[in-house]
């Protein structure tokens, strides 16, 4: 019986390819990714389908399309209006005590997510009009405290 030489169980040791993946940019599958992401899809669970670019070569359009940067940034706006429709459902689709707390951990993440990247528009409004006051009543009362040493 005769031995393998090294090229062949290296090739033999070898990954299979990943599955073939566009690299060069086209705009029926860049509207796909943009419909994909208002619809509340993850970039990288859109860039997992084997007939989607990857995260790199998205990226990469992003710098070198600026047609396709402006639609991607429309559609990422237009996810938030989603996700924010989302929390209605999943709220309702709490029946146990269970489902209660995942409900609101996936509520969570998703109101802080919201209020991150649309803070005018979606963020809870923030009152500084007692920060003055605040600070002002901490400083008295250091100085009371200073004065009683």
């Amino acid at each position: 019986m005769k031995a393998k030489n090294t090229t062949e169980i290296r090739r033999s040791k070898r990954k299979p390819k990943a599955a073939h993946r566009p690299p060069l940019y086209n705009k029926q599958i860049a509207e796909k990714v943009c419909d994909k992401l208002i619809m509340g899809e993850s970039l990288n669970t859109i860039c997992k389908s084997a007939a989607m670019p990857s995260t790199v070569t998205i990226y990469k359009w992003l710098k070198k399309y600026p047609e396709f940067k402006e639609e991607y940034l429309l559609s990422r706006d237009l996810q938030m209006d989603t996700y924010v429709d989302m929390l209605i459902d999943i709220a309702d689709d709490a029946v146990t005590m269970d489902d209660v707390r995942k409900a609101r951990l996936k509520s969570d993440n998703i109101k802080w997510y919201v209020g991150k990247l649309k803070l005018k528009r979606y963020a809870g409004k923030r009152d500084d009009s007692n920060k003055e006051h605040v600070i002002r009543v901490v400083y008295e009362k250091r100085q009371i405290e200073d004065l009683r040493i």
